[in-house]
């Protein structure tokens, strides 16, 4: 359940596209949407985008769809190896820091 995670339900017809947001239980509804075939797109804060394709909306049909969101990894900024730093409150020892290559 992803709280607040913006969706995007695009009708592929007609290129209506309608923005949604999920509730505190990771729900969206769709209501009043035309018959037709639609696009589904989702996407949070921290996670990566997920969609659904090809889905066909009838007359008087309830269309529920059931996105997993995967949580993002964050990318180097650059391609130099990564070095990390781990502060450690309340240290006995006087700080160091050392960068090893």
């Amino acid at each position: 359940m992803v709280s607040g995670a913006s969706v995007a339900v695009t009708n592929t017809d007609t290129g209506a596209a309608h923005a949604y947001s999920t509730n505190g239980d990771g729900i969206y509804v769709a209501p009043f949407l035309q018959p037709g075939h639609y696009r589904v797109e989702a996407t949070g804060s921290g996670f990566g985008k997920v969609d659904a394709n090809n889905l066909t909306l009838l007359v008087g049909q309830t269309l529920t769809i059931d996105l997993s969101l995967s949580v993002q990894v964050p990318r180097p900024l650059s391609k130099s190896p990564a070095r990390l730093l781990c502060l450690i409150p309340n240290a006995r020892r006087s700080p160091r820091l050392s960068i090893r290559r």
